[in-house]
């Protein structure tokens, strides 16, 4: 056999068994990859294997078990939702009656939906609608919420005023029986300005 054809041949075996061994390493790691896996699922833990796709794999299934623990908690605390949504329905519908004193229940309710959620206290305007309310409703919930937000501001402004004036009334009270004979010529000397027009000070 001629020189050249040996040192062909020769190379091709060693090709193929670089081939041999490189299709054996990679049979490893992926089992060991696999393992790997097996091990992660059976720890709950989302540690990085190198690939994305292993990774995201591994993040989706994660997310899937999370998912129904979510679903389960918001099982558990439904009725404690709808018991808080129905004292919100409350406090509204008795607004007047009780000269507007069930506005801070609604200010509660608001604060505390946003700080322990809205899987224990509904969003506003969620009251009105009950459990089984079809999904197309969003609108009409979000628009009922807006209307319901824009009432609470304009009714706390109006309690803040309230407030503001009986503590002014107070006060003038209280400097006219420390000192009454300031405040009654302040009285006299505005109302004297007010008759004649106008005082230069």
């Amino acid at each position: 056999m001629p020189l050249d054809e040996q040192l062909i041949s020769h190379s091709n075996s060693q090709k193929n068994e670089a081939d041999n061994s490189g299709s054996d390493s990679s049979a490893v790691r992926s089992a060991s990859l696999r393992e790997a896996m097996r091990g992660n699922e059976s720890n709950g833990s989302l540690e990085s294997q190198g690939d994305i796709r292993v990774d995201r794999m591994t993040a989706l299934r994660q997310g899937g078990e999370e998912g129904l623990k979510d679903k389960a908690v918001a099982e558990i605390l439904s009725p404690a939702k709808q018991g808080t949504s129905s004292l919100l329905k409350a406090a509204w519908e008795n607004l007047v009656d009780s000269f507007g004193l069930t506005l801070i229940w609604i200010d509660i309710h608001i604060f505390l939906s946003q700080v322990l959620g809205k899987d224990l206290f509904c969003s506003l305007g969620e009251e009105w609608f009950p459990k089984g309310t079809p999904r197309n409703i969003e609108g009409a919930k979000k628009s009922v919420g807006m209307t319901e937000g824009m009432g609470v501001a304009c009714l706390n402004i109006g309690c803040l005023i309230i407030v503001l004036s009986a503590l002014s009334l107070v006060a003038m009270i209280v400097s006219g029986v420390t000192n009454p004979l300031k405040a009654i010529s302040a009285i006299f000397g505005s109302l004297w300005c007010a008759v004649i027009g106008g005082c230069k000070k």
